[in-house]
């Protein structure tokens, strides 16, 4: 079944592209510890629907991003400016890493920091 995406969800995805490409991937099962996000963070984005819990975990909610939130967060980064090695979009790959986005360019292996994934999505 295809979800719909609420206006007040695509609202927040175009205000807070920066908070949004922390969500993992639509379809994975995660937990708020295996992200750079917030409990804040994710009360706002489960308040907004990018978000929905699946299930617990103890006393962790198991989370998955919504797919009509992804599509749309996916959107939003294509349309964003280069990065510095010259490409667009990029991809969040290890969140324990200091550089944890990496660029999606054919034959690239770029990694920044989320100061400058910050930085380029604020210069849109």
């Amino acid at each position: 079944m295809s979800e719909s995406m609420s206006n007040a969800c695509a609202q927040h995805i175009r205000m807070c592209l920066s908070e949004c490409v922390a969500v993992p991937p639509a379809g994975e099962s995660w937990q708020t510890s295996e992200t750079d996000l917030t409990g804040a963070d994710i009360n706002r984005l489960h308040a907004k629907g990018v978000i929905r819990v699946v299930e617990r975990d103890g006393d962790d909610r198991v989370w998955k991003t919504k797919q009509a939130a992804w599509d749309a967060i996916q959107e939003s980064r294509e349309s964003l400016g280069l990065l510095a090695c010259g490409h667009r979009p990029f991809s969040t790959v290890d969140l324990d890493s200091e550089r944890p986005y990496s660029c999606l360019g054919e034959d690239c292996d770029a990694r920044y920091s989320k100061a400058e994934i910050e930085a380029v999505i604020d210069g849109a």
